[in-house]
């Protein structure tokens, strides 16, 4: 009966992983956990995803292989490196970055002065990385250094009830997009300047426990993919929506049975992967795949979190 469900047109959601509740435990947050999602233009080459470890796999769901151990994935701009968060001791988090043959592993800072690291996301130009760090009184905020862990730079203010997580860097390298966890559940999109002036939010959402997340810019730069858990008439529920890069224009794109989050445009700007979320308890999870406008959705197998990489 189950696999039934997954090979029918994917309906009605809500999420939480078990991995994710684990994360948003450490850092005292109760909303969706994630990796940033950044696509950069070009053909369409592997998907990275959260499976036994860090995974790779074809577009079409074939030959899939493990990098290396972690989660948390993200291309680097040529489809040649991955960044992403591996356990270093109990509940402490690094971020590494490896090529994709899980050689040339190395942790993004070599001395760091925060106790966690999360949410890695390469800048266009493959030179800086943008994540989110936070301190010993689990003050979290966003950051961003060069890919050698030097000119580190806080973007964006320490908080401790809510934190900035998920920046995405726009393909011209002049925006990021991230979500905002604030008081009473709620969280938003918002985008500011790559040096982390011009704030803004892209999300109007006031009600308690509503929630936007995860923000994917599209290869173009025009529109913003996302998951929200209000938006679709069904409390705690998460879908898949796609807005315009400021805001407007707002569509739902999914209605999955029972969830779906965590959306990353293909290279080619044409589709989007995403994680389905089968069981309302977090497992298991399968990597999904539609075409922008939510047709065409297709079921790829096991795995969460994916990041759609360039052909190098």
């Amino acid at each position: 009966m189950k696999a039934m469900r997954r090979r029918s047109i994917l309906d009605a959601a809500g999420v939480t992983i078990a991995m994710a509740i684990a994360m948003l435990v450490v850092l005292g947050l109760t909303s969706l956990a994630s990796s940033a999602q950044a696509t950069f233009p070009g053909r369409n080459g592997l998907i990275a995803f959260n499976g036994a470890g860090i995974e790779v796999m074809r577009p079409d769901g074939t030959h899939r292989r493990q990098v290396t151990g972690g989660f948390s994935p993200a291309f680097s701009p040529n489809g040649k490196r991955i960044a992403f968060v591996r356990e270093v001791r109990r509940q402490r988090y690094k971020i590494y970055v490896a090529r994709t043959d899980g050689t040339h592993v190395h942790r993004l800072i070599r001395r760091p002065r925060l106790r966690n690291y999360w949410d890695p996301a390469f800048s266009p130009s493959g030179r800086r990385v943008a994540f989110q760090g936070c301190n010993r009184n689990r003050e979290c905020a966003l950051f961003v250094a060069r890919t050698d862990g030097t000119e580190k730079q806080r973007l964006t203010d320490y908080r401790r009830a809510g934190a900035d997580r998920e920046p995405d860097f726009s393909p011209n390298g002049r925006k990021i997009a991230f979500t905002g966890y604030r008081r009473h559940g709620v969280c938003r999109i918002y985008v500011m300047r790559a040096d982390g002036t011009d704030v803004r939010a892209l999300s109007d959402n006031q009600q308690v426990n509503s929630c936007d997340s995860n923000p994917s810019f599209s290869p173009d730069g025009t529109e913003i993919a996302f998951a929200s858990r209000y938006r679709s008439g069904y409390p705690g529920i998460w879908q898949i929506h796609v807005m315009n890069a400021d805001g407007t224009n707002v569509r739902q794109l999914t209605s999955i049975d029972p969830g779906a989050y965590l959306p990353s445009f293909s290279p080619s700007g044409k589709r989007i992967a995403f994680t389905i979320n089968y069981d309302q308890y977090g497992d298991p999870n399968s990597i999904g795949v539609m075409r922008t406008d939510g047709m065409g959705q297709r079921d790829l197998g096991n795995g969460h979190d994916p990041s759609w990489g360039v052909r190098p």
